[in-house]
């Protein structure tokens, strides 16, 4: 848990958003169909309130075993 939390503190939940960004444009460049252009950034914006719901999830849990 530790590891986590260092990975959180050191910038790593930029990493993520940054992974999760690029995720979700590679996503939408592969597809076929062409999407609206309002899908990409609700795409975007509920991967990223996922990855950061994760990270805050593992700071609470952590805050009680510390």
């Amino acid at each position: 848990m530790n590891n986590i939390m260092e990975l959180v503190e050191g910038g790593g939940l930029l990493v993520v958003s940054i992974v999760l960004l690029v995720f979700a444009v590679s996503r939408s460049r592969a597809s076929s169909e062409s999407w609206p252009s309002g899908i990409l950034s609700t795409n975007v914006l509920v991967l990223v309130i996922i990855g950061t719901g994760f990270f805050g999830i593992a700071a609470f849990i952590d805050s009680f075993l510390t």
